[in-house]
């Protein structure tokens, strides 16, 4: 049965995004009709589910109910305006029917079919660790990222799926409204009911929404660029860009692994391992013989990340931007679907402004306004980018892509930005959002209010709300007065992301030169250029405002500046390669814009061995429940009601949480603090829970805490994640009996009187 559901539910979502694509009147090529119809049948699918589930909650039904309504209403679309959305479809059989009986296949088809299938085998080998499962219902992940943010989703796939509470509140911290971007989690939560595994849930649409973004940049780049060998180089720039960290590899594998290599350790001394200009030929010979050791020994992670236990310090103190396959596409889920979404709206957009199709760009600005659900960075990054096409091509497509992008969309930015948005003094420190702070990460420090910033303290960024044009003013001038803050600025962009910066700005220099000239470049059409040019006002934007408290996670919002930079730059890369004199220089830079994160991912990876010069070797997988945690979550499923509120100390997997799927009241303080959620009174309310009361005190107030917020179980967990002191002795006389004790844990049922 369960197998029914799950190829019922999957031929529901590709028809339901078939027929939709097919209402569009676009000569769409096949890679381009196969992407859409996955990220448009899943998007909308999705959220039809959503409405559906305000009725009989997440369930077959509601699973079942949102593909099914999606292809009945664009059948009837189709009816209406006349059209035939199965027309490719059918052609596209017959000719592989055709092919099948000896026809030949168009050599550029073939071309692309292995492009686009190398695509999807290397997002597979490395989303298949992103969560696996072990036997006895066990988990493990192979990335370090993955152990915390797949926590997370993991939380929220469970709780939606097994809790049976609709609508949803905050699983993390009952009571809360849900401001988190969690229909990537409620679509893998519909895969669950119909019966499909925890992992394959997860992993599966992540890595079919991946590949079909990566189909979808490819696309973008051979129409906008006319080329195969470009659309290429701009997927690599967007999966594997990264800075000059991988500069380190050669000092570190000389001082480690020459002495071994070469059988002599005086053939080493620290300035010949400095770096390859006072390199001895003897140890640079030592060095390539050992490559392929070296390769599964490296010493560290070379884009500065934390990498898997047994990790190093990074090869420069300042290296921000990690790995984008592991920690932006493998990591977050619902950067998936936005960078997917993202590059459906370049892709409509280039058409729509190109060939003046006014249709196409009110369908893609429609399309566009999803984002806003998914992933509220590309939201901002779209608008951003129309906003760009308007002011910069000045065509009404524009605005009419950004109008529905906009207003569609705005809502459900209203409902985010209507949320808390942090306090000056909490139990982890200020989390105010959002922040001017120039020069984003480059510039840390403390983060200030007004008031703050006029008596004196020294301020990385300050809080927006409430600050007037006067103190504006001023911080700007004093920051970019400061005497390093410009060498800051440059040394940061430059270790970050190596040579990417300056290609973009010259990709726009030639441009504007071969304009004023009227000599185009054929390899860099100036339309490219103003097309891509509203990057430069993301990149803008990064470094003037910090979206949320933890300013790192605006590396989202870095790595959209990156996937619209990425062609221009794409568009110089191909064009060297493909000239003799160039060659060489060309593959070298495109070498060290991707060297690091191949370093990175190659470290990641299983097999590796401890360094030569020692220390703990990574290891290849990262457990997230293990058979101790299994057995809690079975006895939580048997003993307690779906959906009962939990009291927990905040493990980040904790079982109550990524198995059993259970509310908690708070969990780990880490990711909450992240989201500006006001955390101070409800841990103080969770530490008074955990304290208990004196032998004699009535009324006991821990006790009418837990009767106050409903809460029905308390857990006592190993560790200690939020600061909680836990008073075992009051539990054990108060009248808690226990429900379920299994190693380490204990689960209490709270007394009703």
């Amino acid at each position: 049965m369960t197998l029914w559901l799950l190829t019922g539910y999957w031929l529901l979502v590709l028809a339901a995004g078939a027929a939709t694509v097919g209402l569009v009147p676009v000569a769409w090529r096949w890679p381009e009709r196969m992407a859409l119809t996955l990220v448009v049948g899943l998007v909308t699918s999705t959220l039809t589910s959503f409405l559906i589930a305000f009725g009989p909650g997440v369930s077959v039904a509601s699973a079942l109910g949102g593909p099914a309504a999606v292809l009945g209403l664009a059948v009837g679309l189709a009816r209406r305006l006349g059209a035939r959305p199965w027309d490719p479809w059918v052609r596209a059989i017959r000719r592989a029917v055709a092919c099948a009986r000896g026809a030949p296949l168009p050599t550029l088809e073939v071309g692309t079919g292995l492009v686009l299938l190398l695509l999807g085998a290397g997002l597979l080998l490395v989303m298949q660790r992103a969560l696996m499962a072990g036997p006895g219902g066990t988990f493990t992940t192979g990335f370090d990222p993955t152990w915390d943010d797949w926590s997370v989703h993991v939380s929220y796939v469970q709780y939606f799926a097994l809790s049976h509470r609709w609508p949803p509140t905050d699983a993390l911290a009952a009571g809360q409204v849900l401001r988190y971007p969690f229909m990537a989690d409620l679509q893998s939560a519909f895969l669950r009911v119909l019966g499909e595994g925890l992992a394959s849930a997860l992993v599966l649409p992540s890595w079919l929404v991946s590949w079909a973004a990566t189909v979808l940049v490819w696309s973008v780049g051979r129409r906008m660029l006319g080329s195969r060998l470009a659309g290429t180089v701009a997927v690599l720039l967007v999966l594997l860009g990264g800075g000059l960290g991988f500069a380190r590899l050669y000092p570190d594998t000389c001082r480690t692994e020459t002495p071994r290599i070469a059988g002599a350790a005086a053939l080493v001394s620290a300035g010949a391992c400095s770096g390859l200009a006072t390199a001895s030929p003897s140890t640079l010979d030592a060095v390539v013989r050992g490559l392929p050791a070296i390769l599964t020994r490296l010493p560290r992670s070379y884009d500065g990340s934390p990498g898997l236990a047994g990790g190093t310090a990074p090869p420069f103190p300042d290296i921000q931007l990690y790995t984008p396959l592991i920690l932006y596409w493998l990591a977050q889920r619902d950067f998936d679907y936005g960078v997917a979404l993202l590059a459906a709206v370049l892709l409509g957009g280039w058409l729509a402004l190109q060939e003046r199709r006014r249709a196409l760009a009110l369908g893609t600005g429609v399309l566009g306004a999803a984002l806003s659900f998914f992933s509220p960075y590309a939201w901002i990054a779209a608008v951003v980018i129309a906003v760009g096409w308007l002011a910069l091509i000045r065509r009404r497509e524009a605005g009419l892509l950004l109008l529905p992008l906009l207003f569609l969309g705005l809502p459900c930015a209203v409902f985010d930005a209507a949320g808390p948005h942090g306090q000056l003094i909490g139990p982890l420190g200020s989390n105010l959002f959002p922040v001017l702070q120039l020069g984003w990460l480059s510039t840390l420090g403390t983060v200030c209010t007004a008031a703050q910033w006029h008596a004196g303290i020294s301020c990385a960024g300050l809080y927006l709300h409430g600050l007037g044009p006067t103190t504006l003013i001023a911080y700007v001038v004093a920051t970019l007065a400061g005497g390093s803050f410009w060498a800051n600025l440059v040394h940061f962009w430059l270790i970050n992301t190596g040579a990417f910066i300056p290609l973009a700005a010259a990709a726009a220099g030639l441009a504007l030169v071969a304009r004023r000239r009227r000599r185009p470049l054929a390899a860099l059409p100036c339309g490219v250029v103003r097309f891509c040019a509203p990057a430069f006002l993301l990149f803008v934007l990064v470094n003037l405002v910090a979206l949320q408290p933890f300013g790192w996670d605006d590396t989202k919002l870095v790595a959209d500046w990156i996937l619209l930079a990425s062609f221009p730059v794409a568009a110089l890369l191909a064009a060297g390669l493909r000239r003799r004199w160039a060659r060489v220089p060309a593959a070298v830079v495109m070498v060290t814009l991707v060297a690091s994160s191949v370093l990175a991912i190659v470290r990641a990876m299983p097999g590796q061995g401890p360094p030569a010069g020692g220390g703990p070797a990574p290891t290849s997988s990262i457990g997230i429940a293990g058979p101790t945690e299994v057995l809690v979550a079975r006895r939580l499923r048997r003993r307690i009601p779906p959906g009962a509120l939990v009291l927990t100390e905040g493990e980040l997997t904790d079982p109550v949480t990524v198995l059993a799927g259970h509310p908690v009241v708070l969990a780990y303080a880490g990711w909450l603090w992240s989201y500006g959620d006001l955390l101070s009174r409800p841990l103080r309310e969770v530490q008074a829970m955990y304290a208990g009361c004196p032998p004699r005190a009535h009324p006991c107030r821990a006790l009418a805490l837990l009767h106050r917020d409903h809460v029905g179980y308390v857990e006592l967990e190993p560790g200690d994640y939020n600061g909680i002191a836990v008073n075992t002795a009051w539990f054990a006389r108060a009248h808690f009996s226990v429900v379920v004790q299994v190693g380490p844990y204990t689960i209490y049922r709270v007394p009703r009187d």
